[in-house]
């Protein structure tokens, strides 16, 4: 057995790693709890989890992540910020059997006193860097960002494509209009 592990009540962008150290066979019964009982999920029980929500719990073999790797996996997957794994991140690289993956919504918001015992082995619990700061979008080569002046407001962007769609169809219909007109007029006997 493990430390305890406290999971506070409404817990947010958490993720916690842990190897399950069991057979390919023998790690399939830990993937989701049996029918209509998930107080017999072995899982929640290795978890020592008194409300574990499986949607929200990943099992896979860490070959899966093959030319990622796991730290690469937590780190583009899952919004963990690259200093935070660095320093587990030779064991995490070494592991090669079945990875649990545990978020924070997995606890439904609940209190409770995790206590893993084996098969499952602690490799790490991480913060989601979405949650310690906003995420900028992502540049488009060749543009150029906008010089801002602190308490200015943005330069406007381009209309929305679809007020320029409305736009031109506005105008086509305007010179099929005209269009019709100088026809008309063209017919007409003076």
């Amino acid at each position: 057995m493990t430390d305890p592990t406290e999971v506070p009540a409404g817990e947010r962008e958490v993720v916690r790693v842990y190897a399950l150290d069991l057979e390919p066979a023998a790690a399939a019964a830990y993937k989701a709890p049996p029918e209509g009982d998930a107080a017999d999920w072995p899982l929640r029980q290795a978890l020592g989890a008194t409300a574990l929500d499986p949607s929200q719990v990943e099992l896979f073999a860490a070959a899966d992540l093959k030319g990622v790797g796991l730290p690469g996996y937590l780190i583009d997957g899952l919004g963990i910020a690259a200093p935070d794994i660095d320093p587990d991140r030779a064991a995490l690289e070494a592991e090669t059997g079945h990875i649990v993956v545990v978020l924070s919504a997995a606890f439904q918001g609940t209190a409770q006193t995790l206590t893993p015992t084996p098969p499952l082995r602690p490799l790490g619990t991480y913060r989601m860097a979405e949650a310690e700061r906003p995420r900028a979008p992502m540049p488009v080569p060749g543009d150029e960002a906008p010089e801002m002046t602190p308490g200015a407001a943005p330069a406007p962007g381009p209309p929305p494509r679809g007020t320029s769609l409305i736009v031109l169809l506005g105008i086509l219909l305007g010179a099929v209009a005209l269009l019709a007109l100088v026809f008309y007029f063209r017919s007409q006997p003076y």
